[in-house]
């Protein structure tokens, strides 16, 4: 990757001042040979790399590159000190222990300027040995980087998220999907089978999205097997994981409790599980005994026909090469915006594309993704000639041709995603910030290294080296909610080969730790996998050299040993979430060079107070740190650091002072306001702040004025807002200014998701009534308001998808006009043109409202005795505590519904109106007795799950009706209903257990 650390160390070396004093010539010197360079390794990369001479040319390059800049580094690094130690001293109060820390340069500077100039003096010895041999290579200089990418300078490039196009596949989706819509009574396999690059992966995504869609399964996992042989246990932890929607906290060594959490989380229900990239399946007969436990089918992806006939497959669809129709029509979807091309040359030479694919369609979406950036018949011949100068049209050439047609840039910062095992589902904005902080993205001051990042990303999914991506939860700890999520995406196998063999000069590692290891210089990079403890002092002795450490894989609880690290260190990424530390992180003070460091969702109490010197630190993840009481006090001198976050930290009550200082701080999830200076509101006026940001204490916020100096309408990059007058835990609002002050916290209307809590004035602020300025928002959450009388002025929020409202103690309406219950009625618009999900708990003043919204979950609102008719979008409803509620007849479009009512002696009436309900679920309903024989019209109803309703008749003979509705059903099942008699239907999965526990 010395092309990317070349152009960082251009930029530095052209700073006046950055080289110290007497040592200018020797940095001019370095800076000319960088320059010399540059322009022949584009050369290298895509003519030579088969040349084992410039093979070990660039290796050498690469070693005296990072040499170079961890030299540079070392002067940046002491630049930072010195700026921190001058802005110490111009402050009162300092922490004396940070100016100690600060002061090397000052008391030792002869020594360090010897150090500095006798390793700089060797360095461009070094360098000028490599320019000198680049004599002995026909280098071309200047030569085109691939193909014109990204227009960093302009930022003009338009980004589609893409689907995965199934092509010519119509015929095996019909056959598979019919055969999930039977419904079976026992596990049954379904195998996939095809060669790499077939289209087994997008086949079984296609049906998986549909099996979500349209049929009723209680659970869809989907388990990607991964390199090696496959690990029982890894699978089994998988699938416990998936099914909870969190990590289970349970060891991989121990299996007794995974089978017995996995037999749990399966009992008696329905699922659809895909395997992916089966390689070797000796452990299926353990496997299928627990998947016995409940029932469903089980999709094997395989590359072996083998695989498949010695798995009790009941179905394998062996996938064929495209036909040439097919082919070209996929092709064009990827190769032309419009579907066509305005060339007939171009034309011609697609046709001979489709012929060299041979129906593969990973070479069809790579070659075509690489045409789409070639306009000109030039281009598409140039393609033409290196397609036939290879010799063979396999996937691998295909690949590495389409790879040799990245610019540069593009190139590192996809070779450096092999770091990460195959298969592993990656964090867009994690990889973007490791990219930044491995030198791989710079920044020239016209464009943050953020924005080049994600054009980066987009240009390397739009050329179809990353692939399904989409939008999931935050992170295992996150919410459940509509627009909050993390974009996340995976490398095909057959690709991440490709990036695993063009990064041999970095060395990406994966690799377990032990004691046993050998040390090893050339390793940079290293994802280390199991759950054992992990020895970050150990994995820095074994990798010296290291400037990535990585855990990409969650482990709730994994021990970290962090104490006795080799000073100095070159590590400048740490990423280790969820972890528990043994002993304190007070070596971090060693990592001056670290950018880059993960710690969210660990068990810390504090970071040492040392850590403000690691001044070259760009992004600090601390969020979900649940025991994290403080930070360190003197943060405000980390003055590289752009993303801090501190979100979901119940226990931390104070910033540290004088944030504001941070003029970098691109995110800051979390500020709690004080009193004193330094701490208010104000610090955080000057910061250019996106993302999430949460405002704790707003009662302390004594001046509205001050609150309005914030200007949170010019930070545009915000998408989430959180507006708190409390802390962390519940605090009642005792402030007079709570409207004046809201009203001043105006945000720009780009705004897509508000949360106010402990808000203590009966009003709203004017700006949250006008719907036109929050047109773009997508969620509203307002919690413990609870003088608020009112919601009325988010009727019409044209965007609003996500409405929650939690304990509002004072609201007993909501209501569609302008004008209070009792008055005048208005004449309004459309309400709720786009909610998707009403969230009421704790409602216990609620008596009613008028028509026009949606709901979805109703807990615990005592007084209400409507239900609300709703629009076409919900088909989901959940309905707990509501005793006044009798009747559902208004929701006509529900799909899915959940009740439960501890007091209920009859379940409310309307279900006739229900024709196109499908799910059912009956609970904790002690007091009734008998169905409604109007249930004999739910006509689509096929699951109907029945649980503590201990007095439960639920037929009689004389019941005829109910009997035929019931002999519909696909599955029934009764659990913990002791006066229920069993039911023979025909056809029906049953699970019965009438007096025990499900």
């Amino acid at each position: 990757m010395a092309g990317a650390l070349i152009s960082g160390m251009v930029s530095l070396l052209s700073k006046p001042g950055f080289i110290p004093a007497g040592l200018e010539a020797e940095g001019l010197k370095l800076h000319i040979q960088f320059l010399q360079i540059q322009p022949v390794l584009a050369a290298v990369e895509n003519h030579f790399i088969d040349d084992e001479r410039v093979a070990d040319w660039l290796t050498a390059l690469n070693a005296a590159t990072y040499d170079a800049d961890a030299l540079l580094d070392e002067l940046n690094y002491e630049k930072l000190c010195a700026e921190a130690e001058n802005d110490g001293l111009a402050a009162d109060g300092v922490s004396p222990g940070l100016l100690s820390l600060c002061k090397i340069s000052s008391r030792k500077e002869n020594t360090f300027q010897n150090e500095i100039r006798s390793i700089l003096k060797k360095v461009v010895e070094r360098m000028d040995n490599i320019v000198k041999s680049m004599g002995d290579f026909d280098f071309e200089k200047g030569v085109k980087e691939g193909v014109d990418g990204v227009d960093f300078a302009t930022g003009e490039f338009e980004f589609i998220e893409p689907e995965e196009v199934v092509v010519g596949r119509e015929k095996e989706m019909h056959v598979i999907l019919s055969l999930l819509f039977c419904p079976v009574r026992e596990t049954t396999v379904f195998s996939i089978v095809g060669v790499g690059g077939s289209g087994k992966k997008t086949l079984a995504q296609s049906v998986f999205s549909r099996a979500k869609e349209f049929l009723h399964f209680d659970l869809l996992l989907w388990i990607d097997m991964g390199e090696g042989m496959p690990n029982v246990a890894n699978i089994l932890k998988c699938l416990v994981d998936q099914a909870i929607g969190k990590d289970c906290c349970i060891s991989e060594a121990d299996m007794d409790l995974l089978q017995r959490r996995l037999r749990q989380e399966l009992n008696g229900r329905s699922y659809l599980i895909v395997l992916n990239n089966v390689r070797e399946f000796s452990s299926w007969t353990c496997l299928k005994s627990l998947l016995n436990h409940g029932w469903g089918t089980t999709i094997v992806i395989t590359h072996s026909l083998e695989i498949a006939h010695n798995l009790p497959s009941y179905f394998i669809c062996e996938l064929d090469y495209l036909n040439e129709e097919d082919s070209w029509k996929l092709f064009c979807k990827r190769a032309f915006t419009t579907g066509k091309t305005e060339y007939p040359e171009v034309h011609e030479i697609g046709k001979y594309f489709i012929h060299v694919c041979g129906g593969v369609p990973l070479r069809l979406n790579m070659l075509g993704s690489l045409m789409m950036f070639k306009k000109e018949p030039a281009e598409w011949r140039e393609v033409l000639h290196q397609l036939e100068k290879g010799g063979d049209f396999s996937n691998k050439t295909i690949i590495w041709i389409c790879y040799n047609h990245l610019p540069s840039n593009i190139k590192k910062c996809f070779a450096f995603s092999s770091v990460f095992p195959k298969g592993h589902v990656m964090d867009k904005d994690i990889m973007i910030k490791l990219w930044i902080a491995n030198g791989l993205i710079d920044s020239d001051g016209s464009t943050n290294p953020e924005a080049k990042g994600d054009l980066i990303f987009k240009e390397l999914v739009m050329r179809y080296f990353f692939q399904d991506v989409k939008r999931v939860h935050r992170d295992v700890f996150g919410n459940n909610h509509e627009y909050h999520g993390r974009v996340v995406f995976k490398v095909l196998d057959l690709v991440h080969d490709l990036a695993r063999s063009v990064a041999p000069r970095d060395h990406p590692y994966n690799s377990e730790l032990n004691q046993s290891m050998k040390r090893e210089e050339t390793i940079r990079h290293v994802s280390i996998t199991g759950d054992q403890t992990l020895d970050i002092a150990m994995a820095i002795k074994a990798w010296p050299n290291a400037r990535s450490i990585l855990s990409p894989v969650e482990s709730l609880g994994r021990a970290i040993k962090c104490d006795d690290f080799p000073k100095p260190n070159s590590l400048r990424a740490l990423h280790v979430r969820s972890s528990l530390f043994r002993g304190d992180l007070s070596e971090l003070k060693h990592m001056k060079h670290l950018r880059y460091l993960d710690l969210s969702g660990s068990m810390i109490k504090t970071l040492p107070e040392a850590t403000s010197t690691l001044y070259c630190m760009q992004t600090l993840n601390l969020s979900k740190c649940l025991l994290l009481c403080q930070l360190p006090k003197d943060m405000r001198y980390m003055r590289s650091l752009r993303h801090l976050s501190v979100d979901r930290c119940p226990r931390l009550k104070k910033m540290p002072a004088y944030l504001g200082q941070l003029n970098c701080l691109q995110t800051l999830t979390t500020y709690i306001i004080g009193e004193d200076a330094g701490y208010r509101i104000g610090e955080i006026k000057g910061l250019n702040l996106g993302g999430l940001l949460e405002l704790y204490n707003l009662r302390k916020v004594k001046d509205a004025a001050k609150a309005k100096e914030v200007d949170l309408f010019a930070k545009s990059g915000l998408e989430s807002l959180s507006l708190c007058w409390g802390g962390q835990q519940y605090i009642a609002s005792k402030a007079t200014n709570d409207f004046h002050v809201l009203e001043a916290l105006k945000p720009h209307v780009g705004l897509k998701v508000l949360k106010i809590q402990q808000y203590g004035d009966p009003e709203f602020a004017v700006w949250l009534a006008n719907p036109v300025y929050l047109k773009n928002l997508v969620e509203l959450h307002l919690s413990l308001c609870t003088e608020l009388k009112t919601v009325r002025s988010v009727w019409h929020l044209p965007s609003l998808q996500v409405l929650s409202l939690k304990y509002m103690n004072s609201l007993s309406y909501i209501y569609a006009s302008s004008s209070l219950p009792g008055e005048g009625s208005e004449g309004s618009s459309k309400l709720f043109p786009a909610l998707k999900r009403l969230v009421l708990i704790g409602m216990k003043s609620l008596k009613e409202w008028q028509e026009g919204e949606v709901a979805h979950e109703i807990y615990g609102c005592p007084l209400l005795a409507e239900i609300p008719k709703c629009s076409s979008s919900l088909i989901d409803l959940e309905l707990d505590e509501c005793p006044k509620i009798t009747s559902i007849s208004s929701n006509r479009r529900l799909k899915t519904l959940y009740i439960s009512c501890t007091t209920w002696t009859s379940l409310p009436n309307g279900w006739k109106q229900l024709t196109k309900l499908n799910s059912l679920r009956i609970t904790e309903c002690y007091s009734l007795t008998n169905l409604p024989d109007e249930m004999a019209a739910l006509t689509s109803l096929n699951t109907l799950v029945i649980n503590e309703c201990p007095r439960l008749k639920l037929w009689s003979t004389q019941h005829s009706a109910l009997d035929a509705m019931l002999s519909r059903l696909e599955l029934l099942k009764v659990s913990n209903c002791a006066d229920v008699k069993n039911f023979s239907g025909k056809g029906i999965s049953r699970y019965y257990n009438p007096s025990s526990s499900s």
